[in-house]
């Protein structure tokens, strides 16, 4: 019997409210512009901010995400990214629960939900996940889309 695997999620908080983003490609970019595959919408986020890589670990299907400041042809963000609140980063491999600030009105919340941490309702400044996702407005966790 094949076990249930890792979800890897980002919950958003930008300009237009919150939204749930599964993880699962192994390369993101992140940005205000339409070409990104993660759109974030704020002023204050530049066209190409940031990516996400995924990375693979010793165990099959297990992964992390590391993020990386700028765009792909290596031109840095304004306004960098900062982890937790405090340290800003070039690169950084992301551990569940870190908070990633893009601009003074944008957060990003990382989380590895393993099938025993599913129900979890400990999401520092966003709904349990439960009630994060049966809310109307956000789009489908497998769905980017652009306005």
């Amino acid at each position: 019997m094949k076990e249930p695997q890792t979800q890897y999620t980002l919950l958003i908080s930008d300009t237009r409210g919150k939204r749930k983003v599964s993880l699962g490609a192994s390369r993101y970019t992140i940005g205000r512009q339409t070409d990104n595959t993660i759109q974030i919408y704020s002023k204050f986020v530049s066209k190409h901010h940031a990516a996400l890589l995924r990375i693979p670990r010793s165990e099959p299907g297990q992964y992390i995400y590391r993020i990386l400041d700028g765009s792909t042809d290596g031109k840095l963000s304004v306004n960098g990214v900062t982890i937790n609140r405090q340290t800003k980063v070039n690169s950084y491999d992301l551990q569940h629960g870190d908070i990633i600030t893009l601009a003074p009105d944008v957060e990003l919340k990382y989380l590895v939900l393993t099938p025993g941490t599913l129900e979890e309702d400990e999401w520092i400044g966003f709904e349990s996940l439960q009630e994060f996702a049966n809310t109307g407005d956000n789009p489908s966790p497998n769905t980017l889309t652009s306005p």
